[in-house]
Formats: C-alpha cells, sequence, structure tokens
C-alpha cells in the first residue's frame, strides 16, 4: 500500500511485456523528464483509463440518441 496526503491507497503489480522501441522511448522520458518508469507508466495507464472510460460512458448516450432518433424518424 501506498501512502500519499495520509489517505492508503490499495495497490496491485501488473507485468506487460512492451516492443523494445517503446521501452527505449520511455527510457528517454525518464531522463528528458527526470521522472521514474513506474511514474511515467502509471501516468500513461490512468490517461488511457480515463480516456477510454470518456469515449465509452459518452459513446453509450450518444448511441442511444441516435437509435432513438432513428425510430422517430421511421414513424
Amino acid at each position: 500500500m501506498q501512502m500519499k496526503n495520509n489517505i492508503t491507497h490499495a495497490t496491485k503489480v501488473i507485468t506487460a511485456h512492451v516492443p523494445l522501441p517503446m521501452a527505449d522511448k520511455i527510457d528517454q522520458m525518464v531522463t528528458r523528464l527526470e521522472r521514474s518508469r513506474v511514474w511515467i507508466i502509471r501516468q500513461a495507464l490512468s490517461d488511457f483509463v480515463r480516456l477510454y472510460d470518456f469515449l465509452v460512458l459518452s459513446s453509450k448516450p450518444a448511441a442511444a440518441i441516435s437509435q432513438s432518433l432513428m425510430l422517430i424518424m421511421k414513424k
């Protein structure tokens, strides 16, 4: 568990194999940003999950509205 601002967050270790060119880019980012690999990968995963949730959650209502409009137009 990690402590940040006196808040306990449970964590889970996830291992992933990545292509060498991606690993090289991550290592370049480590140097350029002066951050750890863990920080960079955590940020990337967090951004990906947020974007995925946004796209999935925002596309379902849009699809439902679109389907409703198609049904109305057919009548």
